[in-house]
Order: structure tokens, then C-alpha cells, then sequence
């Protein structure tokens, strides 16, 4: 046992491990013999399949499994040889996130079963069980469990309690890098991810003394609520104000990153869009789902994600708790997650939130409803399982999957709003309306149409189109129903959400292809129409300045040749020569790579060779690149795998 307690990866958890309360060895009839000291050549007991679910209707087998699990692990340390153990160890993992990440499990254990507390240990009092509730919806029958065993054998007890405890803090311990590597790699705590203007090398960095007071970014998300606005009016009195102390950090106030970026602080209205931060749905992404989701769109990963796992299918009161400790913790410059860091007081700045967030209140459903419409769906299957799949195999993640979830989220809401949940299937498209958050109901018609735009459908294309389509020399009596037209509506909306999702991801080449195609169904001049070039063009101006971002971080020697005018570029020099000493008898080196044509000056081009034709550059105003053939009736699908970059 002192083997167990001592683990290197776990210093400081023999300080919550105390020896448990002993009882008398009790006989227990259901109990399998122990087999004789010596005799190893006894077969093991045999279970029914069953006995390895926690929710076994005959739990007596259930706990003799465990039992015999425990004991093939004390004389092995090797937990995943044992199944059942092993079981106990992956649920333990989700303890810091669906129960306390601060709490030994023993305290939790001893209070929920009210077991009496060991002289000289002030233990944790949970006198309503509230957390006790929520490690036995965690583990289903753990009350009886502990209580069999104690029976059996207290020794037992403590250690199961004690690899569930190594099992929470190694779980704590991911959870706590994932959010670090996501705040460099995916700029996790940045209100613009794509235009990085506050001290971006400060955020590009592991090195947590870089960040907290040292980085103004982070500096502005951990002071309290009440001093935003002396940040957005004056940044450097806000920087004196911190450096002088005349701010200082409580871990009993709010902090600015609780908000929504821009939130305007109304002294007396601390509870305004109190927790519905954009961090949190970053956050929730990232813990529940994984780091390819912290802007929205489905899973890139081939795994089950941590909430399928755990079987999560909304946030509750302890994972939004948990979020936003973990991103408190993100931005300071603490180095290790505890509960007092010797800098800021995790524990009480947990628990304070937890009490905010009362179980059952109308403002903790509020909270909760509103991060479950904005985060990405929990229920989604992971890539390549139950998913969309285009005809040709790639590895490029899957566009869309067969759950309806929210094509937008946070990039390009306010551009392109989005009333309507796609479906993509391999049967065609499906549009699934649901009712705004305020409680108005969708005034658009059954056919999705917009602005009285079902009124001039019906009268015939506007502005000579229909003419021109019967001189086309194509049967286009189908493709002027309202079904037709309904169809490409839909072609044109769900095309258009895939290119945001790209564009979301930054990838903006993929984004501009899609939102050219779905130029190609929407309909000139009506609304679909200009949201969908509205959000090319904004997609077009942030490919420009990522792309005019990158030549600024180059060396000075590289921006330097990059300062040509754009208009004429020079032409690229040949390959320096060898020098000789007679060059005019001394043959002349010819380069390994000849130059290609279109770099070579007009007089100089080969004049029977014809220059390739190149299409449109897409930025600005998009043009089609291609015509689509007319497309009779209704349920038809479109494939977007050919406009893969």
C-alpha cells in the first residue's frame, strides 16, 4: 500500500490518503474462497458478463469481481491487466469535471457515507450529499459498492479510493494541458483569433511567466468586472493602475473573462450575461469534444470524444465551473493547477462560482440553455462513423455530419446569419427551422424564402432571366418550379454553411470554393444572394490581411524583396554563371532548371506556345468558375469533394 500512496506522479496525494476506520471482518456468504496460501493452480471465480456493469442487478457479484480486481492489482500494480479496475480508473478520470477537481475522493467518500471522520482531520462536510450526488451519477451503486467492501476488507476501500483519486488527478492534469497547448497553438484566450493584435509573441509561448500581469491581454481578462472600462477607455492608466496596485486580483470577484468580449460593466448588474463568455463555449468545446472544435464544426477525430465517453450530453453546473476555473488558471502565470498556488486561491474561486450557479435556479437554466445552443453537439459521432461520406476518399476532415448542429457560431454570425440547422444526408438536403432565443417565431414561409422573395418566385424569373433560359436550348420546365428553385435555395444555404465552417477554421482558400458554388444556386439580386457575397467578401479581406500578417513576420532581408509593387512584378533573374577567363571562347553554362515560361519577359516567350489560361483570383467580387448543368427535380445532393484544395 505505502507503494500506491508514494506514486511519483502523485506527490502531494499521500496528505489526503489517511488509514480508513477499522471494522471487524464480517462473513459474507457470497463471498468466493480465497484460494490457499501456495496453491496458485486454483482456477479463477467465473462472473456473467454482467457483473462488470456498475449498474449489475446483482451488485453482491459486482463487488466480488471488484474485490478479486483489487487484490490482483495490489500484488501486480498493473491496473489495466485488470478489467474491471481498470473501468474504475477511466470514470475516475471525469471526476475533476463532473464532480470537484479540488476534492480528495475520500473526503467526498467519507462524507457521503457518513463515515466517521479520523482524530485530528477537520474533513469536508457535505451535508446535503449535493457532491456525493454527483460521483454516484458518475459511478452508478458506489454507496453500496464502498459499503460491501468495507465489510469485506477496509484495506480494500482505501484502495480503491486511492486509485480513484491518482485516476482524478492524472484526468485533472490533462484537462489543465489541454487548455495550455490550446491557448498557443489554437490562441484559445484571443477575442480575434485571425488577427492577433495585442503582443502575439507573448501568446505563442508554453512559458506560463509570460502570461498573467505580464501580458495585457491576459491582464484584462483576470481583473474584476469593474475595471473594463477603464481598460477599454485607457489602457495605460489601466496598466498603472495594475502595476501600482491599485487593482488587485480577488478570487472572490468576478473576472472580466466570465463576460462576453465588449460586455459594458452597469455597476449594480453583475449578473448581465454573467458566465455566457465566448471563452466558456471555446472551453467547452475543447474539454467535451476536442481541440479541432474550439470554434465550432464537427469532430476531426477518429476517437470518441471525452463526452461521448462519459456519457455527456449537456453542460451542468460542475463542467461550466470547471471551464472557467481552468481558463482563470490559463491566463495567469501560475505554472502548476492547485488549489492555492501561492498566487490565487483555485478552491475558493471554484467553489464561489459553483454557489452562483445554485442546481435548479432559473438563472443557472438560463446560463446552461444558452451555452447548449452555442456549443458544438455532444451527441455528434466522431469522423468517418455515422457521418456524411463524399464519393471520393480523402483525409481531409468530414464537412458535415447527420446530427443537425450549428454551421455558425462565432466567425461570420453577425455576416451571414443563420436561422436554420443543415442536414446534409446521402438522401439530399433537409433544412430544420427552430425557434429563436427570444421567442419570436420564424417569419420566414415553409419554403425558407425571404423578403417577399416567394411572391416574385412564383410570378417567373424578374429582369429577362426566363427568356434567356428558353433560348439556352435546354428543357428547363422542371427547374422553374417552386421546387426547383426550393432545392437550390437549399443548395445555396448549405454549401454556404460549410464554406463558414472552413472559414471559421482558417481555412480561407477552401471557404471562398464553397461560397463560389453557392453562388451558383442562390438566386442574383435576392437576400441569399447578398449574405452569401457579403460573406465572401468578408472572408476575402481576412485571407488579405493573414496573408499581409505573415509578410510582416518575415526577416528583413525577405521583407525587403516583398516591397515590389504588386502590378509589375520584376522578372526572376537566371542562374548566376560561372565566371571564365576567356568568355568569349568559354561555353556557357546552361541552368539545371529552366525557367518557366510565365516567368519569362513577353518578347522572350515562345511564340508557339500558347500560355495557359488562368481562372479568376477569388477575392472581391467571385466569379464562376465553372457552369453547372441545369439539375431536374427535387431531392438532389451536391458533392463539394472536387473543391478540395
Amino acid at each position: 500500500m505505502a507503494n500506491t500512496i508514494n506514486n511519483a506522479d502523485t506527490p502531494y496525494l499521500s496528505l489526503f490518503l489517511l488509514p480508513s476506520p477499522p471494522s471487524p471482518p464480517t462473513a459474507v456468504p457470497w463471498m468466493p474462497a480465497q484460494p490457499a496460501p501456495g496453491n496458485d493452480q486454483q482456477d479463477p471465480p467465473r462472473y456473467p458478463p454482467e457483473a462488470l456493469s456498475f449498474e449489475h442487478i446483482h451488485n453482491e457479484e459486482h463487488v466480488a469481481m471488484l474485490v478479486n480486481g483489487l487484490r490482483a492489482v495490489k500484488s501486480t500494480s498493473d491496473v489495466q491487466s485488470v478489467e474491471i479496475v481498470h473501468k474504475y480508473h477511466l470514470k475516475a478520470r471525469a471526476i475533476p469535471m463532473r464532480v470537484h477537481p479540488l476534492l480528495p475522493v475520500q473526503r467526498i467518500l467519507y462524507a457521503g457515507l457518513s463515515l466517521p471522520l479520523v482524530e485530528g482531520w477537520t474533513g469536508y462536510q457535505d451535508d446535503k450529499r449535493v457532491v456525493f450526488g454527483y460521483l454516484k451519477k458518475l459511478i452508478p451503486n458506489i454507496d453500496h459498492t464502498c459499503r460491501a467492501l468495507i465489510q469485506i476488507d477496509p484495506h480494500l476501500f482505501t484502495l480503491l479510493h486511492t486509485r480513484l483519486q491518482i485516476a482524478a488527478l492524472r484526468g485533472l492534469e490533462a484537462n489543465t494541458r489541454s487548455f495550455n497547448e490550446a491557448s498557443v497553438g489554437k490562441r484559445l484566450l484571443l477575442e480575434d483569433p485571425l488577427l492577433d493584435e495585442f503582443e502575439p509573441k507573448l501568446l505563442v509561448t508554453l512559458d506560463k511567466s509570460l502570461r498573467g500581469f505580464n501580458n495585457i491581454t491576459c491582464r484584462h481578462l483576470i481583473c474584476p468586472m469593474e475595471y473594463s472600462e477603464l481598460y477599454q477607455r485607457d489602457r495605460d492608466a489601466f496598466l498603472a493602475a495594475v502595476d501600482s496596485g491599485e487593482i488587485k486580483i480577488k478570487a472572490a470577484k468576478i473576472p472580466t473573462l466570465c463576460y462576453p468580449f465588449g460586455h459594458k460593466y452597469v455597476p449594480g448588474w453583475l449578473d448581465e450575461n454573467l458566465f455566457e463568455s465566448e471563452l466558456a463555449v471555446r472551453g467547452i468545446n475543447l474539454l467535451l469534444v476536442g481541440s479541432s472544435t474550439i470554434f465550432g464544426g464537427p469532430p476531426a477525430s477518429k476517437n470518441r470524444s471525452t463526452a461521448a465517453k462519459h456519457e455527456v450530453v449537456e453542460v451542468d453546473p460542475p463542467i461550466l465551473a470547471l471551464i472557467y476555473t481552468l481558463l482563470r488558471h490559463t491566463a495567469s502565470s501560475a505554472r502548476e493547477f492547485s488549489g492555492n498556488d501561492g498566487v490565487f486561491r483555485n478552491d475558493v474561486f471554484y467553489r464561489n462560482i459553483r454557489q452562483l450557479l445554485p442546481e435548479g435556479s432559473e438563472f443557472t437554466k438560463r446560463v446552461l440553455g444558452k451555452l447548449n445552443k452555442k456549443i458544438t453537439n455532444l451527441r455528434s459521432a466522431p469522423k468517418g462513423k455515422n457521418t456524411y461520406v463524399t464519393p471520393e476518399d480523402s483525409d481531409e476532415e468530414d464537412i458535415v455530419e447527420s446530427e443537425p448542429t450549428s454551421p455558425y457560431q462565432d466567425d461570420f454570425d453577425d455576416i451571414y446569419d443563420l436561422e436554420e440547422e443543415v442536414v446534409i444526408t446521402a438522401k439530399g438536403t433537409s433544412l430544420q427551422p427552430f425557434a429563436p432565443e427570444d421567442g419570436k417565431g420564424d417569419e420566414q414561409d415553409d419554403q425558407g424564402r425571404q423578403d417577399g422573395q416567394g411572391e416574385q418566385d412564383d410570378k417567373g424569373r424578374q429582369d429577362g432571366q426566363g427568356e434567356q433560359d428558353d433560348k439556352g436550348g435546354q428543357d428547363d420546365t422542371d427547374n422553374d418550379s417552386p421546387e426547383a428553385r426550393e432545392v437550390d435555395e437549399r443548395e445555396a444555404h448549405s454549401i454556404a454553411a460549410v464554406g463558414a465552417r472552413f472559414a471559421r477554421q482558417g481555412k480561407f482558400l477552401q471557404a471562398l470554393v464553397c461560397l463560389n458554388e453557392a453562388l451558383l444556386f442562390a438566386k442574383p439580386g435576392t437576400a441569399k444572394h447578398k449574405e452569401i457575397s457579403t460573406c465572401a467578401t468578408l472572408v476575402s479581406d481576412r485571407m488579405a490581411k493573414d496573408a499581409q500578417t505573415r509578410k510582416t513576420v518575415r526577416s528583413p532581408a525577405k521583407s525587403q524583396l516583398s516591397q515590389a509593387p504588386l502590378e509589375s512584378p520584376a522578372p526572376s533573374s537566371p542562374p548566376k554563371q560561372k565566371r571564365s577567363r576567356s568568355p568569349s571562347t568559354a561555353p556557357v553554362e546552361e541552368p539545371l532548371v529552366a525557367p518557366l515560361d510565365d516567368d519569362k519577359p513577353a518578347s522572350e516567350r515562345p511564340p508557339t506556345k500558347k500560355r495557359r489560361q488562368r481562372g479568376p483570383r477569388m477575392q472581391g467580387a467571385l466569379v464562376p468558375t465553372r457552369q453547372l448543368p441545369p439539375r431536374a427535380g427535387t431531392g438532389r445532393t451536391t458533392s463539394i469533394a472536387s473543391y478540395r484544395a
